[in-house]
């Protein structure tokens, strides 16, 4: 897996755990009962990171460029911030809580 990760940051430490104990479990989010809900393993996390940042790769950011993530809290936004420090780029976080739950997308103005 080629990766634009600096050694010394937390991908790079990502990486390390990654390869010395796939199977431990890293993650697990759970329902609004408290209830499991998922569980990653750093081979399942590093394995969608791997993909995530090949699919940014192949979309044309380079390393140092930005990416909003548009997700609520949990497994998916996990994913896609390991996927964003595989491919070097800053993962940033744009999302908002109402009384209605999760906001995922953003009024867009103009034509």
């Amino acid at each position: 897996m080629k990766t634009s990760i600096s050694s010394g940051s937390v991908g790079a430490a990502f990486r390390a755990l990654w390869k010395r104990s796939p199977e431990r479990s890293l993650f697990t989010f759970v329902d609004e009962h408290g209830r499991d809900e998922e569980t990653i393993t750093a081979a399942a996390l590093g394995e969608a990171a791997a993909a995530i940042g090949g699919a940014l790769r192949g979309w044309g950011f380079q390393p140092g460029d930005r990416a909003l993530l548009v997700h609520p809290p949990g497994a998916d936004f996990v994913r896609a911030l390991l996927g964003c420090l595989a491919a070097g780029v800053a993962g940033s976080r744009c999302t908002r809580r109402t009384p209605c739950g999760w906001v995922t997308t953003w009024p867009v103005s103009g034509p």
